[in-house]
């Protein structure tokens, strides 16, 4: 696995941003093209951060970006081992009439949708878990208008199956992972 970090320009549209971000792996078919990532502004400087992971070193560029550090990742985990964990999920349900994805709202049932995509590798402590910054994300894609509900989640988490943990790293958690959502950072708890 490799951890990449961008400074990129503003892009107010997620779908352009996900096809810029396939640049950054030019000779690889699109159907190949492994990567989660995540954008938060850089305060006062009129740009984005970007975390890239992915299967693969980048080897391209981004059209306005400029890249800050890769670092090839090995992770390791122990059983009973705790983490910090920050997740930006799009939480949703799958409606049973219309077959689309139905955005979730209100604590107890994003705390609930968050315990449940980490049930089979990790116990998220409820007393630490936070959750903020739901955001509404517009889109056009082949002229076609759409919308991505994220939540920011926060929180210590007790490892409970150390494979199946890098395995979800690797993976990512939930839907929209093309509009940036997914990518799992973790660190030592403190």
């Amino acid at each position: 696995m490799h951890l990449t970090l961008w400074s990129l320009p503003i892009v107010r549209n997620p779908y352009s941003l996900h096809k810029m971000i396939w640049n950054a792996f030019p000779d690889m078919p699109e159907a190949e093209r492994s990567y989660l990532f995540r954008t938060d502004p850089e305060k006062g400087r009129g740009k984005t951060s970007l975390i890239l992971l992915s299967q693969f070193s980048p080897n391209g560029s981004i059209q306005g970006g400029e890249l800050l550090k890769s670092i090839q990742l090995t992770p390791r985990f122990r059983s009973g081992e705790r983490l910090a964990f920050s997740l930006r999920g799009n939480p949703t349900l799958r409606s049973m009439k219309t077959a689309t994805r139905v955005p979730l709202a209100g604590t107890e049932s994003l705390s609930d949708w968050v315990f449940r995509k980490f049930d089979s590798v990790a116990l998220v402590d409820p007393a630490t878990l936070q959750i903020k910054n739901r955001q509404e994300i517009y889109f056009n894609k082949k002229g076609q208008q759409g919308k991505v509900v994220t939540v920011d989640f926060e929180g210590i988490l007790t490892c409970t199956n150390p494979e199946g943990l890098v395995e979800l790293l690797q993976k990512g958690i939930g839907p929209a992972k093309a509009f940036g959502c997914g990518l799992v950072l973790l660190k030592r708890a403190t």
